[in-house]
């Protein structure tokens, strides 16, 4: 018998809108397992050209996983409490049939490619979007800080901070892979590489008339004008190194809603970037 890790529901609803944001970013990872029990009430951000949408009884908790929603939270959580918490933050909650006609669109395209959904009348829908202030180097800053000994964390703030980059990243990843999949406009092919060979180097692997993209995709939630900062482990270095001009990161800033595609990352680097040695490599590059 498995042991449900403990969890005070209590203690979980959000307080702020970057508490929903980040949850609507974790909840990403959680389609379609998070769509059961015909819900009615969604948050939703645009990124890119991309609405993402993201369930409310899911997104009016704090730090939580797909794993903690379905085992635990699911069953504890009342729909009635997460949509108040959320609507205390955000305002009062709009009418589907009062939203814009291009969110209608984008939503009835995502949610019937997940499941067959005959309550768009009863639906209604609140957006959020961040100030241009965010957690990511507050974050980034945070875990430097702990691996050099200069600052002293709880374990539960630390295993925290890191939950919110794998938000951040799981959601980056979503993202670049429905970029590519509009960039060659659905006629060519999109391997999710991550999901089959997490030490492949890469992340996404594209093809269209023979000509091969291996994407190794970086995201961040903070926006600098001049350049970009990501960690690039020794192996992520060796294969993007051997694959030359095949060879991409794609930079997803999450906050501007911006992709940005760097070819032959390896080449730029040296050229025009500096490099940090930490475990990983810290990569800046000027933009």
């Amino acid at each position: 018998m498995t042991t449900k890790e403990p969890f005070d529901i209590d203690d979980r609803y959000v307080q702020s809108k970057k508490d929903i944001y980040y949850s609507l970013l974790a909840f990403q990872c959680a389609v379609p397992d998070g769509l059961s029990g015909a819900p009615k009430y969604f948050v939703y951000t645009k990124l890119k050209d991309q609405y993402i949408f993201g369930v409310a009884k899911f997104c009016g908790l704090k730090n939580i996983t797909k794993e903690t929603y379905k085992q635990v939270a699911y069953h504890q959580t009342q729909g009635g409490r997460t949509q108040r918490a959320i609507s205390r933050i955000l305002g009062d909650w709009i009418p589907y049939a009062k939203i814009d006609k291009k969110i209608q669109n984008a939503f009835e395209k995502w949610i019937s490619s997940h499941i067959t959904y005959n309550y768009l009348e009863n639906a209604a829908f609140l957006p959020v979007f961040l100030d241009e202030t965010d957690m990511s180097d507050l974050i980034d800053s945070s875990i430097d800080s702990i691996k050099s000994n200069k600052a002293k964390i709880s374990k539960e703030d630390f295993d925290y901070l890191l939950s919110l980059k794998k938000s951040i990243g799981d959601a980056g990843e979503e993202i670049a892979y429905q970029y590519e999949v509009n960039r060659l406009e659905q006629k060519g092919t999109v391997q999710r590489t991550y999901l089959e060979n997490i030490a492949a180097g890469y992340d996404l692997y594209s093809e269209h008339e023979s000509k091969e993209r291996f994407i190794e995709v970086k995201s961040s939630l903070s926006s600098h004008p001049d350049e970009i900062k990501f960690y690039l482990s020794e192996n992520e270095s060796k294969v993007l190194e051997e694959k030359g001009e095949n060879g991409f990161i794609y930079f997803v800033n999450i906050t501007e809603g911006h992709i940005y595609e760097i070819q032959n990352p390896i080449k730029k680097i040296k050229e025009n970037g500096s490099k940090k040695e930490i475990n990983t490599y810290q990569i800046t590059l000027k933009k």
